[in-house]
């Protein structure tokens, strides 16, 4: 009988841009119902994939090389151990490997069964982790769940950033306005973002960032993203804005200081890139700790929706029904 130790990567990553948020194999206690149980270290890849374990005397029992797909190439040692890529467990009566929602198959690289999400992950509902096994892993089998620090991208991506408002915006002339921190007409200290005046009827939806908003009292807040969501997080709220995840149509009237998740983000151009956006934020904002609003309380019928809600259970949040909040843990 074995019993198998396994700790939060939060617990033991040394900086935040080493965490994969994928839990990490440490170590298997071998013959715990013997009086002589062995304690054997799991050493894994970057993947927190196990790919070797040593003893007490520090001699490895059990080394594995695999093939990208995750199938073995090479195996030696006394011992086993069935841990595979992160959240799989290989079966030895089918040889697949099970995944939670699904079974993977290492020799085709694919799932057995398609994706119960449907296409939120891609063109395909069997492709594994995006078709990327040696930067990414699915843990439960459903999704690809992305963002800088993953789950998991395990690299950090670069993305172009949106094209410059100014492209796209009708701008006024603020030649005689100069910046309101210099005076009229004086020149702008350094590294001061310009002042514009902006025709907001013209503005598509898209994102601006920096401390100085141009769209600020627009009705497009500090995120102006993809959603079209209202005013959230205008000059004159208290404190950050409220959350809000929801369908598209139900968060086009947000109330004042709310913010819809997709209003912080630009529109990348397929459904896979905007989830692993998507769900690389949401984990930002869970970990600060504030309620969520849902503004579709009832409505399953979206797979992007019901992802992020997934997502806020599987990290132990509970919904309120009577206020539409999602509630951290406590």
């Amino acid at each position: 009988m074995r019993e198998y130790i396994w700790l939060p990567e939060t617990e033991i990553a040394p900086t935040m841009q080493s965490r994969t948020q994928v839990d990490r194999p440490v170590a298997v206690v071998d013959g715990v119902n013997t009086g002589t149980p062995a304690t054997l270290m799991v050493h894994v890849d970057h993947l927190n994939r196990p790919v070797r374990m040593t003893n007490s005397t520090k001699a490895s029992v059990w080394d594995v090389i695999y093939t990208p797909w995750g199938a073995f190439h090479s195996a030696t040692g006394a011992q086993t151990l069935n841990a595979r890529f992160p959240g799989q467990w290989f079966q030895l009566e089918s040889g697949l490997h099970y995944n939670w929602h699904r079974h993977y198959d290492p020799s085709l690289g694919r799932y057995t069964q398609p994706d119960p999400l449907g296409f939120v992950d891609g063109p395909s509902v069997f492709a594994y982790a995006g078709n990327s096994p040696v930067i990414g892993v699915d843990p439960d089998g459903r999704m690809l769940p992305g963002g800088p620090m993953g789950p998991l991208i395990i690299t950090t991506v670069f993305r172009k950033p949106p094209p410059p408002i100014t492209e796209q915006c009708d701008l006024g002339d603020n030649s005689n306005g100069g910046s309101a921190a210099s005076g009229a007409g004086a020149p702008p200290p350094p590294n001061t973002p310009p002042v514009v005046q902006v025709n907001c009827s013209k503005i598509p939806h898209q994102q601006t960032e920096g401390p100085a908003n141009p769209l600020s009292g627009c009705g497009l807040g500090d995120g102006g993203g993809r959603g079209g969501g209202s005013g959230a997080g205008a000059s004159g709220s208290n404190g950050p804005p409220t959350v809000v995840i929801g369908r598209t149509p139900d968060l086009k009237n947000l109330g004042p200081n709310e913010q819809s998740l997709i209003d912080r983000l630009p529109n990348l151009g397929s459904p896979k890139a905007n989830w692993e956006q998507n769900a690389g934020v949401l984990r930002q904002i869970m970990k600060e700790g504030r309620p969520i609003r849902d503004a579709s309380p009832g409505d399953t019928g979206g797979p992007f929706l019901n992802a992020e809600r997934n997502l806020l259970r599987d990290r132990g949040w509970t919904y309120d029904a009577k206020s539409s909040f999602w509630n951290p843990p406590r």
